[in-house]
């Protein structure tokens, strides 16, 4: 039987993507096997180049595969599930999962924010702020860039601690501030050339872009952040009850 329907309405790079993953849910194909070449998959599933190119784009922006330049396209590995509605450190939760976490800072300045900044933070137009962008280790491999702005105003002095630990202990514990909720957007982009590079994908791949404010208990900013998790190693989900 083929396994591709040329008769049927759905597209067919759709159902080379719903085949492919099939073979990877019931364990065919492992974490780290390597794909069919565009050529062999076309001569097998009798398709054109360019729609196996398309399913294969997907299934990697999808996070299923990951492509490696020179080497070709290999099944990825389990990802690690978080709810969009949790609110927690990124050291407490990697801890949790019985994985070794580390950061890296790339950058570290004090700066005198634009205005939908300090909007974002509520302070005052001559305030500053500290930019801290980190690249989130997870077992010694780059899965996270963050970038985040803290009004130094209520945390002063905070650019002179080892901010490669967990910066939400230092907060608590150097400034009595907890920090114990956010809201933001998710999204889906295209990750650029200096983040690829620090995460260690190609350019262009598909990364998932959190944007968030956090703020302490009695609804005060604490941080503005856009964090960018390799689509790859990630997955977001929601969990809710009805009332």
């Amino acid at each position: 039987m083929d396994i591709i329907n040329k008769n049927s309405p759905t597209p067919a790079y759709y159902q080379i993507q719903k085949y492919l993953k099939s073979l990877i849910n019931e364990g065919k194909l492992q974490e780290g096997d390597k794909l069919p070449s565009e050529r062999e998959l076309c001569k097998s599933l009798k398709v054109s180049r360019a729609t196996v190119r398309r399913a294969i784009a997907n299934l990697v922006t999808q996070g299923f595969c990951t492509k490696e330049a020179g080497k070709g396209v290999y099944i990825a590995g389990e990802k690690i599930e978080i709810n969009i509605q949790g609110f927690r450190g990124f050291t407490k939760f990697v801890k949790s999962l019985g994985y070794q976490s580390a950061s890296t800072i790339i950058d570290k300045e004090i700066i005198t924010p634009d205005l939908e900044i300090k909007n974002k933070l509520q302070i005052d137009p001559n305030s500053k702020v500290l930019l801290l962008k980190r690249v989130r280790m997870i077992e010694n491999e780059p899965a996270i860039v963050e970038t985040a702005y803290l009004p130094l105003e209520r945390m002063p002095g905070l650019e002179k601690f080892d901010l490669t630990k967990s910066l939400y202990r230092i907060i608590e514990e150097k400034y009595d501030i907890k920090p114990c909720r956010a809201k933001g957007v998710l999204n889906i982009n295209s990750i650029e050339e200096d983040n690829a590079h620090l995460l260690n994908i190609p350019l262009g791949s598909a990364a998932l872009e959190r944007e968030a404010i956090v703020v302490d208990k009695n609804n005060e900013p604490v941080e503005y952040i856009v964090a960018l998790y390799r689509s790859d190693k990630f997955s977001f989900y929601v969990e809710s009850q009805r009332k």
